[in-house]
């Protein structure tokens, strides 16, 4: 606990660039706390951090991929009200309602996914989601500042429908890469996983917003698809390392 808060709160001071040196300070001592929790877990037999299960090829790539997963999403879900509102000059309602296609559409095909994933390798689902995902947000990113509102969203649904073909099924491989044992462990993995994701994409967010001065919010965008085509690239490392 104490490594994850020192760091957060020093990257959150270093975003905000209110105290720099403190922020310095604070994500250093959290950096050596976490090095600190990893040489003491390190050979236990039950480690509260899950070095045993990071050790299994499949766990990790997992664990990884749903880091990169989250945070090419929080610098797109976090700088597109910005985006909207200063580049494309919608009120903040109207933002509201051009971003419900991005959780909508996750849950209208998410029935199709569950279907899909009895058919086809979870693998290949969650790369080919990221990559979706990646073009979705590219799409958003090539979109014309005098696009209609029903331009703007059907690009948030493309992104949405990527995401949620990645998530489930990357969230199952991740599972069944765990002894049935260690299930707790494996979950617990997962979580902490989405959310350091979707803290670090929030952070670099800030740090681009505040230190970028032309079209930051653009910037974002291209953190997004990076992050979201390496994830995928990963995603498909699973299927590679299996034919040798």
């Amino acid at each position: 606990m104490l490594t994850f808060s020192l760091t957060l709160v020093g990257c959150d001071f270093l975003a905000r660039g209110e105290w720099v040196f403190g922020g310095s300070f604070l994500l250093g001592l959290g950096i050596v706390c976490g090095l600190g929790l990893f040489l003491r877990q390190k050979g236990q037999a039950a480690p509260l951090l899950p070095l045993d299960l990071l050790a299994r090829r499949d766990f990790s790539i997992g664990v990884t991929a749903c880091f990169l997963g989250y945070t090419a999403a929080n610098f797109f879900m976090i700088s597109m009200p910005f985006s909207l509102t200063e580049l494309f000059g919608r009120s903040p309602v109207m933002t509201g309602m051009l971003l419900t296609p991005w959780p909508g559409s996750m849950v209208m095909v998410g029935p199709l996914v569950a279907y899909l994933a009895n058919k086809i390798p979870a693998q290949v689902l969650s790369a080919i989601g990221l990559v979706i995902a990646g073009c979705g947000f590219l799409l958003v990113r090539l979109t014309p500042l005098d696009a209609s509102n029903l331009d703007i969203m059907w690009r948030f649904a493309v992104a949405g429908v990527g995401f949620a073909f990645f998530v489930s099924p990357n969230n199952r491989l991740t599972l069944v890469a765990s002894p049935h044992e260690r299930s707790s462990s494996a979950s617990g993995m997962i979580s902490l996983a989405r959310i350091m994701g979707q803290t670090c994409g929030a952070t670099c967010v800030a740090l681009i917003l505040a230190h970028v001065m032309q079209f930051p919010v653009l910037l974002c965008l291209d953190c997004a698809v990076a992050v979201a085509w390496g994830g995928a690239l990963l995603c498909s490392s699973r299927l590679l390392y299996r034919r040798f």
